[in-house]
């Protein structure tokens, strides 16, 4: 592969096609995986012109229909379809979307719906969102993004249910806590937001698939945090061993299957 600076990368919901975003080359890398072996081979036309420059996070939305990048130095957001034969990619109508944040737009998300993604934006300090349309993939902001955070936000994730969002902060080394709202997508800070983390630099986030955990790395502690969810209150609880001790600098989490 011609890939330069490989940063992120997603499975389908279907489990046949990985992509990954290229930050060096700008562009977004396609592969089929084989269910017997978990070998991979690249797609035909891959790597895709990311239509940004500097892609940096990767994400799909539940259905597997579109694929969306958020490219960090452009300062937008890459929308593409997917063709759910091949998984081949093509850039949808109007994109890329600009964030509107102003500077370092880093990780993003899609609400467990389909209807709604959001971006953390390092360098403004805030969280866009945008409305996704379902026959098309393109973006419009939702009103009142940007929506104000934590210094330095990096990774965010929203738990199955829908109702709340997880924005990591590696800055000030704390986890915002927003509920969704289920007809405009809008953020608000549930009560007990911002939970302060007692990790170094927590950076990456995902839930896990019951909705009842978050998993929070931390770069600077070089551990794993666990986190219980309040499903009514959205509220944090450590759980008791946690954190638990990985490798040096861990940036990011993939969700896997439920914590038992």
């Amino acid at each position: 592969s011609s890939a330069i600076s490989p940063f992120a990368s997603v499975v389908d919901p279907s489990g046949r096609f990985l992509y990954v975003a290229n930050a060096g080359s700008g562009d977004v890398s396609a592969y089929t995986i084989d269910p017997g072996t978990g070998d991979i081979a690249e797609i035909l036309g891959s790597p895709f012109a990311a239509a940004g420059i500097g892609p940096f996070g990767v994400v799909t939305d539940p259905q597997g229909r579109f694929l969306f990048v958020v490219n960090d130095v452009s300062e937008d957001i890459s929308v593409f379809r997917i063709n759910l034969t091949t998984g081949a990619l093509t850039l949808v109508v109007g994109s890329p979307f600009p964030t509107g944040l102003g500077s370092a737009p880093f990780a993003l998300t899609v609400d467990p719906t389909g209807r709604f993604v959001y971006a953390t934006n390092n360098g403004t300090n805030a969280v866009a969102a945008f409305s996704i349309a379902a026959d098309t993939g393109a973006l419009t902001p939702v009103p009142g993004s940007p929506f104000a955070t934590g210094i330095l936000p990096v990774g965010v994730a929203a738990e199955p249910s829908g109702k709340f969002l997880f924005v990591v902060n590696a800055g000030s080394f704390e986890i915002w806590i927003y509920s969704i709202n289920a007809t405009t997508g809008a953020l608000a800070p549930v009560a007990s937001s911002p939970f302060l983390s007692t990790a170094i630099s927590p950076f990456g986030a995902t839930v896990d698939f019951s909705g009842a955990f978050l998993l929070v790395t931390n770069a600077g502690t070089s551990d794993l945090s666990v986190y219980s969810i309040n499903l009514t209150t959205g509220a944090l609880t450590q759980v008791g061993t946690s954190p638990f001790g990985v490798g040096a600098f861990p940036f990011a989490v993939v969700n896997t299957g439920k914590i038992e």
